[in-house]
């Protein structure tokens, strides 16, 4: 379980976050994401030693909620990174990178600006992205939404990752451009972590 960062948004897929919680805990998972502080808040009071991702960001609503309860947000828009780096003293983030699927994350042409020639104060400890065709094997999106990650990854000093919801880690199992992709990150990042995100997949239900 240590490369696998938990999803028990929703109160853990309507089936109790405490309980669904505590057993994942038991199983070695110290890593979780959660959909808005408010759950991480939940979260916290039954683990308080994980560490909890929260998928919706920071506002300015919830920007001491997050530094009090030792949050780490998933940055999705340059708004979110420039109230995080505000705060007085780095705390940890994760950075939420658009690679392909337009639903969330900070669009992959802009990034540069973001991290170079607008320096964030509170610099992300983490990159993650999202498959658009996360279901689908041999996708030649996934493969471009891969090599776009890739290229963003190895330009920036950030050892850890996050890309595979649980349709991903069924497919990219037997997955050998997938898998040459890891080995290509693994030797250029000795230091290199990838955090799998299963969700559903946690619940019994088949992602594909």
């Amino acid at each position: 379980m240590d490369q696998a960062a938990a999803v028990v948004k929703a109160n853990a897929y309507g089936l109790g976050l405490d309980p669904i919680a505590r057993r994942l805990w038991q199983e070695g998972c110290r890593r979780f994401f959660v959909a808005v502080a408010e759950e991480g808040i939940e979260l916290r009071g039954v683990l308080p030693d994980a560490r909890i991702y929260v998928l919706a960001g920071a506002t300015a609503q919830t920007l001491d909620e997050l530094t009090i309860h030792r949050l780490t947000p998933v940055l999705n828009t340059h708004h979110q990174c420039a109230l995080w780096s505000q705060l007085p003293d780095p705390v940890p983030a994760a950075l939420h990178i658009d690679t392909g699927m337009h639903r969330l994350g900070i669009d992959a042409a802009s990034l540069d600006s973001l991290l170079v020639q607008e320096p964030v104060k509170n610099p992300p400890k983490a990159l993650m992205t999202h498959f658009s065709e996360s279901q689908k094997k041999h996708s030649i999106a996934t493969q471009k939404q891969l090599n776009c990650f890739f290229d963003i990854f190895k330009s920036n000093d950030i050892n850890a990752f996050s890309i595979s919801n649980s349709a991903a880690i069924v497919i990219n199992e037997n997955n050998e451009t997938y898998h040459e992709w890891q080995s290509q990150t693994t030797k250029r990042f000795k230091n290199q972590q990838e955090y799998l995100r299963p969700g559903i997949m946690i619940y019994g239900v088949d992602p594909l």
